[in-house]
């Protein structure tokens, strides 16, 4: 039910501070990446026992999630904020953070050496199609379309090219009525030979699945920071990532059955090679920048 899946989120945070607690005596900084919902009770504790909070991640906009919500909390108590883009620092100092505390790396989603070729052992049995990654976190929408009514709106439009495609599904993340959509989807796809449900492929299987799509389609921040990295389509679905850059790599498509069907078809029928766009968000370097300035605010303290 979805009373439980709310009130076993709230009760996972609580235990979890409660053990968070025991470590924080002997820590003097916390880094915390992202915004997902399972930061809050690290925060807390941060904040408690008046700890240094060094967040990447900062500034950033999805004005159709709660990570929205999170990512601003997080943002308000952190003491230095490495963020993927000059648009995102302008973003917090908006929000009332100094500027001086504000480091510009990129985004750590993607590195350099990501680009490298790696076998894939579970893409190995896909022969004659078209590789599609699809993600796609529960959302509310104004029109009050359920989780599983608009899941099953994109998977209608993906059958619509069965023939042509093969499709992984993702699993969303741990957040409100996403096990919903889970138990729907690892239902929906037995017996289908042409989609393939994972709960969790892990960052290398991941990676190499967006290096390998002909596109991505759905709501989730890959399509809009890891798919424009590998130069590869995404069709962007609602409104769950408005507010971040957009590279032009990305379609923003309505949840509608016959606008997805448009898209796809538009993609799979090019045949022309998609112009290489220049990616916004760092040059795949942010992890070796990141430590650079980290030994030095670390120095000084």
């Amino acid at each position: 039910r979805e009373k439980d899946i709310i009130e076993n989120i709230s009760l996972n945070s609580i235990k979890l501070s409660k053990k968070f607690s025991k470590i924080f005596q002997n820590i003097d900084y916390v880094i915390l990446f992202g915004d997902r919902i399972d930061l809050i009770p690290i925060m807390l504790n941060c904040v408690i026992y008046n700890k240094k909070i060094i967040h990447f991640g900062g500034g950033e906009e999805t004005k159709g999630s709660i990570d929205n919500k999170i990512r601003k909390i997080i943002s308000s108590v952190s003491n230095f904020h490495f963020v993927s883009a000059n648009k995102y620092k302008n973003n917090l100092i908006k929000f009332g953070i100094s500027k001086k505390n504000i480091f510009v790396v990129g985004t750590l989603s993607v590195e350099k050496k990501m680009k490298f070729n790696q076998k894939s052992l579970f893409l190995k049995n896909i022969k004659n199609k078209n590789l599609v990654s699809l993600t796609y976190h529960p959302t509310i929408l104004k029109n009050s379309i359920t989780e599983i009514n608009q899941i099953k709106i994109i998977l209608n439009a993906l059958e619509k090219f069965k023939e042509k495609i093969f499709v992984i599904i993702n699993s969303p993340g741990y957040e409100k009525n996403s096990e919903k959509i889970i138990k729907f989807l690892e239902k929906w796809t037995i017996g289908k030979k042409n989609y393939r449900f994972c709960r969790s492929l892990g960052i290398s299987n991941y990676t190499n699945l967006i290096k390998k799509s002909k596109f991505i389609i759905g709501n989730s921040s890959s399509g809009v920071i890891m798919a424009p990295f590998f130069n590869i389509p995404s069709i962007n679905i609602g409104n769950r990532q408005e507010g971040r850059l957009l590279h032009n790599t990305v379609i923003n498509c309505e949840l509608n059955e016959s606008k997805i069907i448009f898209e796809i078809k538009k993609i799979l029928e090019n045949k022309k090679k998609i112009k290489k766009v220049k990616f916004l968000l760092g040059d795949g370097n942010a992890a070796k920048k990141s430590m650079k300035i980290l030994n030095r605010i670390l120095s000084k303290q």
